[in-house]
């Protein structure tokens, strides 16, 4: 397990063990591992580096998952995200592991006037965009066996933005944290448009009901993981403040001059700024392939996620 300090892993790593699986999580240091995971009886913690391949490769010996929720700020991907997904790659390779890698909608382009299923070409006009389908590009060649080195087999989750109890950053705090503590939502954008949401405790849960399709599935496989339910930006915030208990919370949207002047000063913000049109367009994805391969699965009720979403910044 690889990033279980972030949002991805560490739905993931709650799933596994929930599911009575053994988990060995790889940290930096002991301190960026949480006290909730670190005390569970099936979680052995190894220290090292997923940029020292030695140390990757050590840490994932008998495993037969790889779980990549490594992830770095925007500004950070290149070289370090980029240097991660290789040593992963090989990690994988020598061990023979299977690797679960989180998609996201960076990769398929701007705006589609219909919902876009994983046979949609990768259409980056940015340069995050063109990054995520260049590591995509490297997980589909690793699935393919090249002269001593044995292929691997992938399946790549591609979901939009996260949130979820183990879910925080800059975007999600101030919109689900503030609606918790009864303060006015922030946000980006325009209300009138869909934008593409994911609880990440389904995420976790869907990726390892796929998982357990083994050979069903090929070896490199794309699975959309997105609800039927859908709103636009104002019935969503809304539905928001009244999980919350404060109906009349407004979801205050930032202008894109003020976060452009603020990205002056702070470089993950000024790296935002290049996903604006995922704010003022619609794109979303199908995800009826998920339906055809998990016909039992059930997403939680929006309310619910919510909810749960926002207790755990309560406590």
């Amino acid at each position: 397990m690889l990033g279980a300090s972030g949002g991805f892993g560490g739905a993931l790593a709650d799933e596994l063990i929930a599911r009575g699986r053994r988990v060995r999580l790889l940290a930096r240091s002991s301190a960026r591992v949480s006290a909730r995971l670190a005390k569970v009886p099936n979680v052995e913690v190894v220290i090292g580096d997923v940029q020292d391949t030695a140390a990757l490769i050590k840490a994932a010996s008998g495993c037969g998952l790889i779980v990549h929720g490594v992830n770095y700020p925007y500004h950070q991907w290149v070289p370090y995200l980029q240097t991660a997904t290789l040593n992963i790659i090989e990690a994988a390779r020598t061990t023979g592991a299977t690797l679960l890698f989180p998609g996201n909608v960076y990769s398929l382009g701007e705006s589609s006037a219909a919902p876009l299923d994983e046979s949609a070409p990768h259409k980056a006009t940015t340069r995050k965009g063109k990054f995520r389908a260049r590591l995509e590009g490297f997980l589909k060649d690793a699935t393919v066996s090249a002269g001593d080195k044995p292929a691997i087999r992938v399946l790549i989750v591609r979901a939009g933005d996260y949130f979820g109890p183990s879910m925080r950053n800059g975007l999600v705090d101030r919109l689900y944290g503030n609606a918790a503590r009864g303060k006015p939502m922030q946000s980006f954008g325009r209300l009138d448009i869909m934008h593409e949401r994911i609880f990440l405790p389904d995420l976790a849960r869907a990726s390892l009901d796929l998982l357990a399709l083994g050979d069903a599935l090929p070896a490199f496989e794309v699975v959309n993981v997105t609800p039927g339910e859908r709103f636009s930006q104002r019935d969503y915030f809304a539905l928001v403040a009244r999980v919350a208990g404060h109906s009349a919370l407004k979801a205050s949207l930032m202008p894109w001059w003020m976060v452009a002047m603020v990205g002056l000063f702070n470089p993950m913000i000024r790296e935002f700024m290049e996903l604006r049109y995922l704010y003022d367009t619609t794109l979303l994805l199908d995800g009826a392939k998920l339906k055809r391969l998990l016909p039992g699965f059930q997403f939680t009720a929006p309310e619910e996620a919510i909810r749960l979403t926002l207790a755990s910044y309560r406590t």
